[in-house]
């Protein structure tokens, strides 16, 4: 379990299309502090599955849609599986 593994099941647990959290929501969800990066670059909360704490959202079916450094918000927003 990497240290975003909180953050996954969290947000599998909620029924909501769209989940604000504050950064510091997120540091109680996880039990640690955020990086320093996630404070001053929007492109840290980008949905690059290549990054743990990006795979941790997108895991639950989650992509991040409007983060605010100044308010220190992320929305995240369900997605769902188009059907064909």
């Amino acid at each position: 379990m990497n240290k975003y593994g909180p953050l996954r099941r969290y947000l599998q647990e909620q029924d909501g299309e769209h989940i604000t959290l504050s950064f510091s929501d997120v540091a109680d969800i996880i039990g640690d502090s955020l990086p320093k990066s996630a404070r001053e670059h929007a492109a840290w909360w980008a949905n690059d599955a290549t990054h743990v704490e990006a795979k941790a959202w997108m895991d639950a079916g989650y992509h991040t849609a409007f983060i605010s450094l100044a308010s220190e918000t992320v929305t995240f927003i369900k997605v769902f599986a188009s059907v064909a």
